[in-house]
Order: structure tokens, then C-alpha cells, then sequence
């Protein structure tokens, strides 16, 4: 009796290795996003514990956070695995760790005070631990210092948000874990971070008291206009920052500005300028059932009011939405307040007469606007209250176009820079800023946006 064996066929075997590629091309993303997620959750865990042993020090120390250099010394964590995070490149030690603290190293400015952000700031001198950063993923960190440092803290004004912004490593698949000063960790998606966000780990008596700059975009956006989906993307970065006041020309009809709620799907109002001082007068002009309101916080009217200097949309009466749409939330084809073209600079000028009880800061955002393919860069170049030396600031956001339009549409780039202004009772706060452009066919609009 014969026995004989039979194999696999070459078809066959080449059908078992096709379904085994699949099933590997179907399992090996799975098993990756797997292992980043725990690699994920051991960072966060990291950041935790950094969270709380920062917070311990400061219940040791009168309530108040250490020194932003020696701050990885002084929690007394030892040289333990807490500083690496499995996902960054760079294997973090006690000496250079993953992750940045937000405190300020800054130079002391003329005054004599120096802004720390959470370095030697108390507890209690938060006004948003919910939201004020304290532990953040670090880019680079064998190049980067482990806390924000500022080389241009001058004069009263704090980059220390601005520069914080800069430093967050979007290791976790474009997100970033932080830690919190009231103790949670959350990872934040890269289309909620911006550089404002680090404005709430700032003392609540330093941020009233004198400029803090803080970027109000993760970067620079691209549409085209008309563009429902681009709007909301512009809206939502800029009342992300905590702003809605909106201010705009509307020279073609007299001598007047708009005035509105960011986001409120409303028509806006208008009030006129008094020709020869540049005040706002504060008289209302409702537009098709506008529900909006001048600002309480604003005074008008001639010799003290709130002034703007110069007003002009020159360049062809340049409007955000271009033609048509809804833009910012405004049921109104909107002008910037102020625009340049063609290879040119130009400054602006906003005198805020308070209306306030009490001494106090607002958020303000510049937004920039760029039209068609050329260079833009917006300048918050100096505040000044009252008659003593502006703090000079010279905060720029700069950004490339990206094209030039067809039809009736119109390619339109977008970032913003935003800064809290000190008010003081009955004087008034000076904003100088600034639009540049280097193209020669290319439009720039500034637009002024405040807390409401």
C-alpha cells in the first residue's frame, strides 16, 4: 500500500501570506497607537507627579512656587524615570528633562520688577488654577531650557507666554499633555494651543499691572473667502483667547466705525468719529435689528472720549469676507480697521479713555489679514497710560500669504498676536500698532479685537 503527501500549492501558500500581510497591515497601526497611548499615559502620569511635587514645595515655602532655574533641584524627585517621557527622543534626567516649567527667567526691567510667571508666584495669586499651565511637554529639550526664557523683557513688557508657546513639543500625536496648577493633567490638541493660554499662569497682580504678550494662534491659517468652515475656524482662535469686541472701519457710511460681538451672528452697530479729534461719540446706529452694545468700559465724546487715529481701509475698501459671507459671526460684509498694500508701513493709533472704578487689565488681540501672495507682519508696538513712558513692547506676528484669488473668491491668510492691557482710573491707555507689507499686488489688514 502506497501512501503519498501532498504540500501546498504555490497559489495557496501565496494566499495564506496575502491574508497575513493584510491582518499585519490591519494590526502593526493598532499595536502602535496602542503603545503610544501608554507611552502617553506614563507622561501624563510624569506630569503629575512634577504637578504635585511643585505644588508640595510651594505648601512648604509661604505658597509660593520655585525659582524657574534650579526648579527640577529644589522638588527633590531625585533622578528618577518622572523626568522622561517615553515618546520624546531625547531620554530625560533631573539635569535636562522632558518637560518645561512654567516659570519665567526674566532680566528685571526698569521699574525693578521682574516677571516670574509661576517662579516665586503664590497660590493664591493665580486667578484661574484650572487654567493656568504649570508642566508642559518641552520641544527639544537638549536645546531647549527646561522653564520659558526671555531675551527681550524689557521696558515692562513680559513675553514670557509668548516665549512658553514656543516651546511645546506636540509629541502626542499633534497634542501635547499639561499639567495644571490645580493638580489635573489634560492633553491638549494642537487646535487649542496658543501662547494666550500661558497669560493665566502670569500673577493676577503683575498681569494688571503692566503688558503681557501672548500668541493667539497655534500658526497662521489659509482660506478662501467666501468660507463658512474658514470663518469659524478664525472665530474660534480668536474668542479662544478671551476677546469679542470687535472694532472696524465703516467708512462707506460717513465717518463711522463698527462695533460688535465676535461669534454673534449679529448685524453690528455703528457709531460716528468726531472728524477733528478722532473720538468715538458713541452714537448708535442700529443696523437691521443689531442687539449690540458700545462697550460700559469705554468713555466718549468730545475731550474725553475713546479715540481711533487714522481710520482707513484704503486699499479698495479691503473687507474681511471679500465679497459676501459671514465673518467673525457678523451677519455684515465687514472692512478691516486699518489696511496697507503694496510694499508699505503704517501705524495706528487707539486711545482708551476708561470708563472704571478700579484699576484693571483686558486682553486684547491684533489680527492679522493677508490677501493674495506677499509678506505680512502685524506689531504691537507700545502702550502707554497716561502721560508716563510707553512700555514698549514691538510684539510681531508675521505670516506668507499663499495665493491670489479666482472668481469671486479670494485667498485670504490669517494670525493674530494678542497682549493684556493695564487700565488706570482716569487716565487713558495709548495701544500704538503697526501693519507692514512687502508685496507689490498684496493686501494686509489689522483689526484691533478687545475683552469684551
Amino acid at each position: 500500500m502506497h501512501n503519498s503527501t501532498r504540500g501546498f500549492t504555490l497559489i495557496e501558500l501565496l494566499v495564506v501570506i496575502a491574508i497575513i500581510a493584510v491582518l499585519a497591515a490591519i494590526l502593526f497601526p493598532v499595536f502602535a497607537q496602542a503603545r503610544e497611548k501608554a507611552r502617553q499615559s506614563t507622561c501624563l502620569n510624569n506630569e503629575r507627579q512634577l504637578a504635585l511635587a511643585l505644588t508640595m514645595y510651594a505648601q512648604d515655602n509661604q505658597q509660593m512656587f520655585p525659582p524657574a532655574a534650579t526648579w527640577t533641584q529644589l522638588i527633590n524627585v531625585g533622578a528618577s524615570k518622572v523626568y522622561d517621557c517615553p515618546s520624546c527622543k531625547v531620554h530625560g534626567s533631573q539635569g535636562q528633562p522632558d518637560y518645561f516649567y512654567c516659570g519665567y527667567d526674566s532680566p528685571t526691567i526698569s521699574n525693578g520688577v521682574g516677571c516670574t510667571m509661576l517662579a516665586g508666584t503664590t497660590l493664591s495669586d493665580i486667578a484661574s488654577p484650572t487654567a493656568a499651565p504649570m508642566v508642559v511637554d518641552l520641544l527639544a529639550p537638549d536645546a531647549n531650557t527646561s522653564y520659558a526664557s526671555d531675551k527681550n523683557g524689557t521696558n515692562g513688557a513680559f513675553m514670557g507666554p509668548y516665549v512658553a508657546g514656543s516651546m511645546v513639543d506636540l509629541r502626542h500625536g499633534d497634542a501635547a499633555n499639561v499639567a495644571f496648577v490645580d493638580g489635573h493633567v489634560s492633553l491638549i490638541p494642537k487646535t487649542q494651543f496658543s501662547s494666550g493660554m500661558f497669560l493665566n499662569s502670569i500673577s493676577a497682580s503683575l498681569a494688571g499691572k503692566y503688558a503681557v504678550v501672548g500668541g493667539t494662534f497655534p500658526r497662521s491659517i489659509s482660506m478662501w473667502f467666501p468660507n463658512t468652515k474658514a470663518d469659524s475656524v478664525m472665530t474660534r482662535n480668536v474668542l479662544n483667547y478671551g476677546v469679542s469686541l470687535v472694532v472696524s472701519d465703516a467708512s462707506s457710511w460717513g465717518n463711522c466705525l463698527f462695533v460688535f460681538h465676535a461669534g454673534s451672528g449679529f448685524y453690528p452697530k455703528t457709531t460716528t468719529v468726531d472728524a477733528t479729534t478722532h473720538e468715538i461719540n458713541g452714537d448708535l446706529v442700529g443696523m437691521q435689528g443689531s442687539w449690540n452694545e458700545i462697550p460700559s468700559w469705554w468713555n466718549y465724546g468730545v475731550g474725553i472720549g475713546t479715540s481711533v487715529y487714522p481710520i482707513g481701509c484704503s486699499p479698495g475698501s479691503l473687507r474681511w469676507d471679500y465679497g459676501g459671507g459671514n465673518i467673525m459671526g457678523c451677519s455684515y460684509p465687514l472692512h478691516t480697521l486699518y489696511a496697507v498694500s503694496g510694499a508699505s508701513s503704517s501705524a495706528l493709533n487707539i486711545c482708551i479713555n476708561p470708563n472704571i472704578a478700579t484699576n484693571m487689565a483686558k486682553k486684547m488681540v491684533l489680527l492679522l489679514t493677508e490677501m493674495n501672495a506677499g509678506t505680512a507682519t502685524a506689531t504691537i508696538q507700545s502702550i502707554q497710560i497716561g502721560s508716563n513712558p510707553p512700555q514698549v513692547l514691538n510684539a510681531t506676528v508675521s505670516l506668507i500669504g499663499t495665493g491670489s484669488g479666482t472668481g469671486n473668491q479670494e485667498m485670504v491668510s490669517a494670525t493674530g498676536i494678542g497682549v493684556t492691557v493695564p487700565f488706570r482710573v482716569g487716565q487713558t491707555t495709548t495701544i500704538t500698532m503697526k501693519a507692514t507689507t512687502t508685496g507689490t499686488a498684496n493686501y494686509t489688514a489689522i483689526t484691533p479685537i478687545f475683552e469684551w
